[in-house]
């Protein structure tokens, strides 16, 4: 006991806890920032009609140090960022989009046929994002780096 005393050691430890906890702290609060810029700069990227993709794109904290990024309910985003091969999409939705943008409905089955036979062209806006803020974050990341090592 007497030797743990004269070295400081529960001092060094207790010490080095606290900047554990600091160490947290700040990268928590960089991971948030860095998850927020990415969902903003996603939802001012997302060719987006009707607000939905926009209104679905969140950032979560499962645990902690974690951030995720997504696109929550809007089950198309990855159709939208990545496109698709030719398919036959339901034409409801092509119809009541014709409608919203076009005025005309009926054109909704011509875009129905054009999907069936090419497919639809890719629209990044997440990997975008995330490629404009990965810099930002590897930065935090490295001064947080060289903080705790002097």
């Amino acid at each position: 006991m007497l030797l743990t005393e004269v070295l400081g050691i529960p001092n060094v430890l207790r010490r080095n806890a606290e900047i554990l906890k600091s160490l947290k702290m700040e990268i928590e609060r960089a991971l948030e920032k860095r998850a927020q810029e990415t969902a903003t700069l996603a939802k001012e990227k997302a060719p987006d009609t009707t607000g939905n993709l926009r209104e679905n794109i969140t950032v979560d904290r499962p645990q902690a140090l974690t951030r995720n990024v997504h696109t929550g309910n809007a089950i198309y985003a990855e159709c939208v960022e990545f496109g698709t091969s030719p398919h036959w999409p339901p034409a409801e939705p092509l119809k009541r989009w014709a409608l919203r943008v076009l005025s005309d409905e009926k054109a909704g089955y011509a875009i129905q046929r054009k999907i069936a036979a090419a497919g639809t062209e890719e629209q990044p806006f997440f990997r975008p994002a995330i490629e404009a803020v990965r810099p930002k974050y590897l930065a935090d990341m490295a001064r947080l780096a060289k903080q705790v090592s002097g």
